[in-house]
């Protein structure tokens, strides 16, 4: 049948005609072979469905987002005045990693572990 509609057509509606069938043909084709390569995903019970959702996390809103920067910003500023206080009790914030400049008082430097390593 496509034959003979090919025949009626004259050189430009053949190449259009050609086109058209062709591309018709290779698009069927590719998507059968990508549902055949896609393996049927088991469809989820409720129960497992309900679990999967309970274990998303729940979306922030705006203002929840501002509240947790301002409780952040909080406990920032708080633990910067601890350190300060750290630092004016001992000498030193033990807290913070040991340097040229946050040490124990009277401590040499490097320490003799790491004067080790570096000689």
């Amino acid at each position: 049948m496509l034959l003979k509609v090919f025949k009626k057509l004259d050189k430009d509606d053949r190449q259009e005609f050609l086109k058209d069938v062709l591309l018709d043909k290779f698009r069927k084709t590719h998507e059968k072979l990508l549902t055949a390569q896609k393996p049927a995903a088991p469809e989820l019970t409720r129960k497992e469905r309900e679990q999967l959702e309970a274990q998303k996390e729940p979306e922030m809103t705006a203002e929840e987002d501002a509240v947790n920067r301002k409780k952040l910003e909080e406990i920032k500023k708080r633990r910067e005045a601890q350190a300060k206080q750290r630092v004016a009790a001992d000498g030193w914030d033990r807290y913070a990693p040991l340097t040229e400049t946050n040490r124990p008082p009277g401590s040499p430097w490097p320490p003799p572990e790491k004067a080790a390593e570096i000689s």
